[in-house]
């Protein structure tokens, strides 16, 4: 086969998704995506970071869009994708649906491997009873909405537990198609380069599915659940449920659901259900272990209050003090060159740093955050410095 026989082989599809932006008189799309979401790699298996242009400017900065695309060059080394039309927004059931069945198709080795590769994970993200809520809150903090001088806008959480769920509400930025995407997956490579995000292996999410086996979310236009007890039913191969997005309708959620999802005032763009696998009730102690106090808001930036309802009473409602806490989110301290050079030759031996704290020894200052973490876990230095574990890599 030819070398765009094989790019076609791998789409598999008429038509891509890209994010739409304006340069001039002209458009581009990027971040070019296949049918299920998925970022597409060049043939050296790193994703591709071409530009597709198009002579339109009228559509939306930074939506993605589905278009029918076609394959212009004389090799796999001098080729680009070209736009041909039939520029749409991108149909979010289809999307849905086309990942689920591509995953739901898993046979025989493929589907032993990915059930093997989820224990592994699961032994990764299971660390102590309440490891989940932090990442709840983790993903509340990493996107928040932004002013119209781009200044972040703090986050405000609510956890609310009922009779059988735990939901999670928030007002930071709603979940576009990148997003959707990540949680679907691990190691997606959506935080690992943003060092303005606490996660970077893209697999903390998963903790949520440890000891709940029916998570749903409406977040920007997306309604979707996951649920172990629809995948994987009686008599049926075991499969990895955590990854087959279903898109779901707020008509086919319960009554429980829709009563608590109807009461979420305006402004909160992020709605989670969570189904415990045994009793909900388990979830009250480790709300209780996180927000007895407010130390836990330190060490997330971009939330300033959290409140905590259980059976419709608020429980905890804490709030981040900066008259009691030092809170500095601009704090630099510089490090001095021989500590980057001790930091680039230990990078350079093979020492597994996370692309993300990299990144800091580009600059001349690093962050409190990235210095810590660059020398408890390649240095082995001792400094003082208070910090949170759950949100510390578990070699460190």
């Amino acid at each position: 086969m030819s070398f765009i026989d094989n790019i076609k082989e791998e789409i598999q599809s008429t038509y891509i998704i890209g994010t739409f932006h304006r340069e001039g008189s002209r458009g581009y799309f990027d971040d070019l995506r296949g049918t299920a979401g998925e970022r597409i790699e060049d043939f050296d298996g790193k994703p591709i970071e071409a530009k597709i242009y198009i002579p339109r400017t009228d559509l939306t900065e930074n939506e993605f869009y589905e278009f029918d695309w076609s394959i212009e060059g004389d090799s796999e080394a001098n080729y680009s994708f070209v736009c041909t039309g039939n520029i749409r927004e991108v149909d979010k059931s289809q999307m849905l649906q086309v990942r689920l069945d591509e995953k739901k198709g898993q046979r025989g080795t493929i589907r032993k491997d990915a059930n093997q590769n989820q224990e592994m994970i699961n032994r990764e993200v299971t660390g102590a009873p309440h490891t989940y809520i932090y990442e709840l809150l983790q993903n509340s903090n990493d996107y928040p909405r932004k002013d119209i001088n781009n200044n972040k806008i703090p986050v405000e959480v609510k956890f609310i537990l009922t009779e059988n769920y735990l939901f999670l509400v928030h007002s930071g930025a709603p979940f576009n198609l990148k997003n959707i995407a990540a949680i679907c997956t691990v190691n997606e490579g959506e935080k690992r380069d943003n060092t303005e995000t606490i996660g970077y292996k893209g697999m903390g999410f998963k903790s949520v599915f440890v000891n709940n086996d029916y998570v749903f979310l409406s977040s920007g236009g997306w309604n979707l659940r996951f649920d172990e007890k629809e995948i994987n039913k009686p008599g049926g191969y075991k499969r990895n449920w955590q990854y087959m997005p279903i898109p779901t309708s707020m008509d086919e959620v319960d009554d429980e659901i829709k009563s608590v999802f109807n009461s979420i005032p305006s402004g909160m763009n992020v709605f989670f259900a969570l189904r415990h696998i045994r009793d909900a009730r388990e979830n009250e102690p480790n709300l209780e272990k996180v927000f007895s106090n407010d130390q836990i808001l330190v060490f997330i930036p971009h939330v300033d209050h959290v409140d905590v309802v259980i059976d419709g009473d608020t429980a905890f409602s804490v709030s981040k003090d900066r008259e009691k806490w030092i809170i500095k989110d601009d704090l630099h301290i510089p490090v001095g060159d021989d500590y980057k050079e001790i930091l680039e030759k230990s990078i350079k031996e093979g020492n597994k740093i996370p692309e993300k704290f990299q990144k800091f020894l580009s600059r001349l200052q690093c962050d409190e955050m990235a210095i810590r973490l660059f020398l408890l876990r390649t240095l082995r230095y001792i400094i003082i410095f208070p910090q949170n574990r759950d949100f510390m890599s578990p070699s460190c």
